[in-house]
């Protein structure tokens, strides 16, 4: 990550730690909450292993959430998403 990039991974860990719920919404596997499916992108997304950048680290993300939303688009995931609170 840029120097100039908020840390949210840093905030999603803390919310797990003190059992807050955390929701990812991805399409593409990079996004900062898709590390429930780390390995698969890894493996099927171009880049997931291996990017660009000169670390070579690849795009999978790793912040792991209670609850993983994959979608084609990730609005159209947050769309069709429903939480009741009681």
């Amino acid at each position: 990550m840029a120097p100039y990039e908020a840390r949210m991974d840093n905030l999603f860990e803390q919310c797990r730690e003190q059992g807050i719920l955390t929701i990812g919404i991805g399409d593409s596997g990079n996004e900062i909450r898709m590390g429930n499916i780390y390995d698969t992108v890894r493996k099927v997304v171009p880049y997931g292993d291996n990017c660009k950048c000169s670390t070579k680290c690849g795009i999978a993300n790793s912040t792991l959430v209670d609850v993983a939303v994959v979608a084609t688009v990730s609005n159209w995931g947050a769309s069709c998403l429903k939480i009741e609170f009681n």
